[in-house]
């Protein structure tokens, strides 16, 4: 009789030794499940977020097909490091315009007045502020620093390892892009040295739908579509475009952007 329970009880542990295996198997193979709605996630998820959809371009990661690191313009990148960038305790420099146009010229940079002013505000700041937003959204130091556009209105010039941002001298006007993007995280998985973000994405111009901003049309949902619909999870999860984001973990812990692409 023992013998018959001490069988037992050793089968037992041997099936409960595989399942242990098959537990293991599982999670790495489909990773740690993270909270969607926590500070890291969120905000890895922003680091391409930006409250103009025409800055920087804006979800560029959000493209036809998959986008890394190499397909992005210098130009881009900056402008992104510039948005995430920590600017509250910069210098601000006020500059006497040039009374026969709108025009300040400060050490041979350009830049427009304040509106109803006469004079530019500039902020100056450590070219090293934009190297560690850079860092912390890519993680890779810059190759090339170089003057850049911070949105449709402001630029930054580059000089003796400072950057002067004000109003920029040419204005970009975006015509008929009344656009407006919906996105929702579907879920968020830890798998050995990386973070991938699953998501689902719509972009809504002129009553249709397209599944990245390069404009490519879903007809799906464009067809389930109209004004009074709307868009909240449900509809995002059956007719919106799926994404995965992945971020790769650094040598201190945190996580830098490494591709985005549809699935």
């Amino acid at each position: 009789m023992k013998k018959d329970i001490s069988t037992i009880i050793d089968k037992l542990l041997i099936v409960l030794a595989i399942l242990g295996i098959v537990i293991i198997g599982v999670r790495v193979l489909t990773g740690k499940k993270l909270d969607p709605e926590s500070e890291q996630i969120t905000e890895l998820y922003n680091y391409f977020n930006i409250d103009s959809l025409s800055a920087c371009n804006s979800l560029k990661n959000y493209t036809n097909k998959k986008i890394d690191y190499e397909n992005l313009s210098t130009e881009i990148k900056l402008c992104l490091a510039y948005q995430k960038a920590n600017l509250n305790d910069v210098e601000v420099e006020t500059i006497n315009g040039n009374k026969k146009d709108e025009l300040c010229n400060y050490d041979d940079m350009i830049f427009r007045k304040d509106e109803k002013s006469n004079n530019c505000t500039v902020k100056i700041f450590d070219k090293k502020i934009i190297d560690d937003s850079y860092k912390k959204i890519f993680g890779k130091n810059i190759e090339n620093n170089e003057s850049f556009n911070a949105d449709d209105l402001h630029i930054c010039y580059l000089k003796n390892d400072k950057y002067y941002c004000g109003l920029s001298e040419t204005i970009k006007y975006t015509i008929g892009n009344d656009s407006y993007i919906y996105r929702s995280i579907k879920k968020a998985v830890e798998k050995s040295s990386k973070i991938v973000i699953y998501d689902y994405f719509i972009k809504i111009n002129n009553n249709e739908c397209y599944s990245d901003v390069n404009g490519t049309l879903n007809e799906k949902c464009t067809q389930a579509y109209d004004k009074d619909t709307k868009i909240d999870i449900r509809f995002l999860k059956k007719y919106g475009t799926k994404y995965k984001h992945t971020y790769m973990k650094n040598a201190d812990g945190t996580y830098s952007w490494i591709s985005s692409e549809p699935i």
